[in-house]
């Protein structure tokens, strides 16, 4: 159900609030999935996702690869390039 923003803001108690937004809402954003950046491990690293979690996977390759940089590069590779839409621009707000 859609909540006006304006009435939202309003509402809003910044000393009783926390933020809480899922991996879900910078998707329109074209932030990627989940499930792509496990494929997307699985494909850079040979070890897949399936049955893992993404932290789990990630754990995995930082024991067998010992090359937690190359991780880490391979995870901002996917971030470049985001425009915020969507909720992300109403952040500021």
């Amino acid at each position: 159900m859609p909540i006006d923003i304006a009435k939202f803001v309003q509402d809003v108690r910044p000393t009783k609030t926390v933020l809480l937004f899922g991996a879900g809402s910078s998707i329109p954003s074209s932030a990627p999935s989940v499930a792509r950046l496990q494929h997307h491990f699985e494909n850079k690293f040979g070890v897949s996702g399936v049955g893992y979690s993404l932290a789990e996977q990630t754990g995995i390759i930082e024991q067998t690869t010992r090359d937690r940089r190359s991780l880490i590069e391979e995870l901002q590779s996917q971030f470049k390039g985001l425009k915020p839409t969507g909720a992300i621009l109403n952040l500021p707000l």
